[in-house]
């Protein structure tokens, strides 16, 4: 779930690609991610004020948890999205301007 969420943040697959530079295959992002080894994350994501982005974050955390035992499990991160992404809602409404 956490490929997924990182894909819908980034637009490419976790430790694929050229990062700040550094280029990764697929074999040594597997590694990597055997080591415990989170993603790259570029700080513009990490620093955005968007509040879905704030949401698909929050979500990505609850998955990059290293021990399975640890991680969220797949109801935790859906709730958390629905909730959050109500709040979401709830945030853009109030931000629409009003037409008389």
């Amino acid at each position: 779930m956490g490929n997924i969420i990182y894909s819908s943040i980034t637009g490419s697959y976790p430790f694929e690609g050229t990062f700040d530079g550094e280029e990764f295959s697929s074999r040594e992002g597997r590694n990597r991610v055997k080591k415990g080894e989170k993603p790259p994350l570029k700080e513009a994501y990490r620093e955005s004020d968007n509040p879905i982005d704030r949401v698909l974050l929050k979500a990505l955390e609850l998955c990059l948890v290293y021990r399975w035992q640890d991680r969220a499990r797949a109801y935790e991160v859906r709730d958390l999205l629905i909730n959050e992404l109500r709040n979401t809602q709830d945030y853009y409404e109030r931000k629409k301007p009003r037409h008389k």
